[in-house]
């Protein structure tokens, strides 16, 4: 009973989540200040940070598998509440909404593997408890809808690996940004009113250092970034197996962009750490030095910091609780000219095994949803996810 369950609801997520990549929505066309929303590069950087750790979790958990075929899907939904949008019938309250979907599969083979995997985000702004005016005396009095307003962002991505031995992991990934203007009231998805691409690849090895970097079509440089895991280098230097109860790592993230007239180049240095004291316990850690042009405009050191606790009440139940803080100039504009914030995330997480995992949370100023969407600062921040792994999905 329990396998038939896991394995219609692995189908259905994997369902939504491919249809979420081609769905249409209805919008009407409004002034919006996007801030990064409109920015390709920060979509780009967002959405490949959220696919590649899911990508590297799969490629991580082949290691002990024999010849099979695995699937693995996600699903998460994330409210920015709490905007005053302007409209031709007055100001009204709206919520940015961004939606991911990912599916990953891998075909596990004794000396090489294939690993392939999809994902995308689908940005919208939707106004919340519209007023529709009815005549007078009508029964139904006056309704309140719910629906999508101006420019629409899809941002899809694509990626290919092979695994060899299990120890060296060679990816080669193609991110699309779409952008859909209105027609009508009607996103139609066939007439992108801006489509291009971006490519990317990645080099792993065992796990302990790795290196990715994208470029546009046109072969201008984007990122590039460069991470090692000095404990996993430890722990196999000792013979132990796996990533231990300690894990550090450390990079350097190098962003650069231009249009031929104007460049714009930084650097940070960023560093996590994770620690299970205890079978219950889990320590997040992390901290990213800035380079020497985000210092000058912050006046900061860091361009982030964090700490998160995570407890197992049970095998099936966590909670988690965080504080994080962030500088970045681009905040003034949104932030009554502050460019500093301190931010706090909590979260309860439900699972069954490695099978299924569901979250809900709630966040403010988080790093990182302000690292993705600047505009999000000091907005409520709400979220839901579903994580699937299923060996013998079909």
């Amino acid at each position: 009973m329990k396998k038939a369950f896991f394995c219609a609801s692995s189908k259905l997520a994997f369902a939504l989540a491919i249809s979420l990549m081609s769905g249409t929505v209805s919008a009407e066309t409004i002034s919006f200040d996007p801030g990064d929303l409109g920015n390709r590069l920060g979509r780009s950087i967002s959405l490949t940070e959220a696919f590649l750790p899911r990508y590297h979790g799969l490629a991580d958990m082949l290691g002990g598998r024999s010849k099979d075929m695995f699937q693995t899907a996600s699903l998460q939904a994330i409210w920015y509440t709490n905007y005053s949008i302007s409209t031709d019938f007055g100001s009204e309250t709206g919520s940015l909404g961004r939606v991911y979907g990912d599916v990953f599969g891998a075909r596990v083979g004794k000396n090489l593997s294939l690993l392939f995997g999809a994902g995308g985000f689908r940005y919208g702004v939707f106004l919340t408890d519209i007023s529709l005016p009815a005549p007078a005396g009508d029964p139904a009095g006056n309704p309140f809808v719910t629906d999508f307003t101006g420019t629409q962002f899809f941002q899809d991505i694509y990626a290919i690996g092979l695994l060899i031995r299990k120890e060296v992991l060679l990816t080669a990934f193609v991110n699309q940004n779409r952008q859909y203007a209105p027609d009508s009231g009607v996103v139609d998805i066939y007439k992108p009113e801006v489509s291009e691409f971006i490519f990317g690849g990645e080099l792993a090895l065992g796990g302990a250092l790795s290196v990715e970097s994208f470029a546009t079509e046109t072969g201008a440089h984007l990122r590039t970034e460069g991470r090692i895991h000095p404990t996993r280098i430890v722990y196999r230097a000792m013979g132990m197996p796996g990533k231990g109860s300690f894990d550090l790592s450390t990079g350097i993230r190098w962003i650069n962009a231009g249009d031929g007239k104007f460049t714009l180049s930084r650097y940070t240095i960023p560093t996590d750490f994770s620690f299970k004291p205890g079978k219950r316990v889990v320590l997040f850690s992390g901290f990213s030095v800035a380079g020497k042009e985000i210092r000058e405009e912050t006046d900061s050191l860091f361009r982030y910091g964090y700490g998160k606790a995570g407890w197992n009440l049970s095998d099936e139940i966590q909670i988690s609780a965080g504080a994080s803080y962030i500088a970045d100039p681009r905040m003034a504009y949104f932030y009554q000219g502050n460019t500093e914030a301190i931010g706090y995330c909590a979260e309860l997480q439900f699972c069954y095994e490695d099978l299924v995992r569901f979250s809900i949370g709630a966040r403010k100023n988080w790093h990182q949803d302000l690292a993705d969407l600047i505009e999000t600062v000091d907005r409520p921040v709400f979220y839901a996810s579903l994580n699937l792994l299923v060996p013998t999905l079909f």
